[in-house]
């Protein structure tokens, strides 16, 4: 009877030992993705470094994962892709605007943030949020607040993946 209660104890310890591996793999991949991608230079470099971003994370077999966190990295990586969408719009219409129009201190901070996101998503965030109303047309201050709404559902979804990643013994680094 012991002997059948340690054979059993040491196949829950395998499991979760290969549930740990597998999570910690991903999260080193993940890791390799986003070092081969640094601070974008111009807004088509940008628009092709957050493709390519998001494809590589999608390129990651996380088939040996367990279930709930599979579906918190599926809901990671549409957020990504969703934020990313949305800092490349935001790019391109403070250049349209900038050539166009007036406000060139609030167009300035838009395409600093766009830019800025990747490298250093907290800091584009506090760009985003120093617009003021009063000097931005309204066009940038909605584009800025779905900005800093895509941004706050990332964060989330991050918080949830890392959660889940801590029930398997891992705590990846944002």
């Amino acid at each position: 009877m012991l002997l059948v209660s340690l054979l059993a104890l040491s196949g829950c310890v395998s499991i979760a030992t290969s549930k740990k591996s597998a999570v910690e793999a991903v999260f080193q991949q993940r890791a390799q993705v986003k070092a081969q991608f640094g601070k974008s230079s111009n807004v088509e470099e940008m628009a092709d470094h957050a493709r390519q971003l998001v494809a590589g994370l999608k390129a990651i077999n996380v088939q040996d994962c367990p279930v709930d966190f599979r579906a918190a990295w599926f809901d990671y990586l549409v957020d990504v892709d969703d934020t990313n969408t949305k800092h490349v719009r935001l790019a391109q219409l403070a250049l349209q605007n900038g050539r166009n129009q007036g406000d060139l201190g609030s167009l300035a901070k838009l395409l600093g943030a766009a830019l800025t996101f990747q490298a250093h998503p907290v800091a584009a965030a506090g760009m985003l949020s120093s617009i003021e109303p009063k000097r931005s047309g309204d066009k940038n201050i909605a584009v800025a607040q779905q900005m800093l709404d895509a941004q706050q559902r990332l964060d989330d979804s991050w918080r949830k993946l890392l959660r889940i990643a801590m029930n398997y013994g891992v705590t990846p680094e944002r």
